[in-house]
């Protein structure tokens, strides 16, 4: 896959650097939130580095805050639908192989954002994003949205 995650040579490394992102700026109640007004370019560098898949725990809190970035504004589904779907997918695809990266609770938040991208996105964005997913992440939503 093309991500910054596939050129880094130490990937364990990588994760924690977007792991410390998103706790030290941009998730609810981190530290640096409130002083960085413009976190747009900040959460896009985020969502390039997910999903993280390396330390359960640091993953679990990074997916979980992604969901929390969503329902404050902070990533447009509109615009980053191919991200979400890319991620979620990986995301779902890793728990049904018994990665516990996210928690059920979690993995229900990222449903929902999945909804929220089909009430968003029309339906021929979508399929053409779909198809470019790996296809254990098609599977992997597939099977959930059943």
């Amino acid at each position: 896959s093309n991500t910054p995650k596939s050129e880094a040579d130490d990937s364990a490394l990588f994760e924690n650097a977007v792991s410390c992102m998103g706790s030290l700026a941009l998730f609810k109640g981190a530290p640096l939130f409130d002083s960085i007004p413009d976190k747009g370019t900040l959460a896009k560098s985020f969502l390039a580095g997910l999903p993280l898949e390396e330390d359960f725990d640091e993953a679990k809190v990074c997916h979980d805050g992604l969901c929390d970035m969503v329902d404050m504004g902070l990533v447009d589904i509109k615009a980053e639908y191919n991200d979400l779907l890319r991620i979620i997918g990986d995301i779902l695809s890793f728990v049904a192989e018994g990665d516990e990266v996210a928690s059920e609770s979690t993995c229900a938040r990222l449903l929902g954002i999945i909804d929220q991208i089909q009430q968003t996105v029309d339906a021929n964005t979508i399929q053409a994003a779909f198809a470019r997913l790996d296809p254990n992440a098609q599977q992997a939503l597939v099977s959930a949205m059943q």
